[in-house]
């Protein structure tokens, strides 16, 4: 008899208990601890703020529930990209009155990009319903931009009838993904 290890995913929440700021501090986190490769990341605060030196790693799911206006950045020695890989309708989950903005980093002369990206699993969608937006960090610094994509002809990102795609940057693709009628395309 061979045993495999399972693995859970847990759900990790935002909750700004350590530095207020930091991806990488375990006490932002509820419970205690940084996101790893499975987990749910649920941004719920029904408040604006910004998460600083997000890393290059996989998590289970990306969800911005309520009002939630949330800005992702990258650390400053690279760039970096986040993957959400778990085959779900809603890997990556952005309510209708949510707004999740993936931005660059400036960083003196090493300026900085951070994409936000799906696994090539079959089952994985990206359902957005509110905004997600795509912006500079700084305007004039061109290299600082988020990117939203998906990783692979498997994944699905749906742009819900509710759903606002910001392009604010002079560069990077707008996602290939299947728009609702009603979506909003605005660049």
């Amino acid at each position: 008899l061979i045993l495999s290890p399972i693995i859970v995913a847990a759900q990790k929440t935002w909750d700004a208990g350590g530095d207020g700021i930091n991806w990488n501090s375990a006490n932002n986190w509820n419970p205690n601890g940084v996101p790893a490769a499975t987990d749910v990341v649920l941004l719920n605060t029904n408040t604006t703020f910004t998460i600083f030196n997000v890393p290059t790693q996989n998590i289970g799911k990306l969800q911005v529930t309520g009002t939630t206006n949330v800005t992702l950045k990258p650390n400053t020695s690279g760039n970096r990209t986040l993957t959400v890989t778990t085959a779900a309708t809603d890997a990556i989950l952005i309510d209708a009155g949510a707004t999740l903005t993936i931005a660059g980093r400036d960083n003196g002369s090493n300026d900085r990009r951070l994409t936000l990206t799906t696994s090539n699993t079959t089952g994985l969608e990206a359902a957005i319903n509110g905004t997600i937006k795509v912006a500079l960090d700084v305007a004039g610094q061109q290299n600082t931009y988020g990117v939203f994509t998906k990783g692979g002809a498997n994944a699905v990102i749906r742009m819900n009838s509710t759903a606002t795609y910001i392009h604010e940057v002079n560069g990077s693709a707008i996602p290939i993904a299947i728009w609702n009628d009603a979506a909003l395309c605005n660049i």
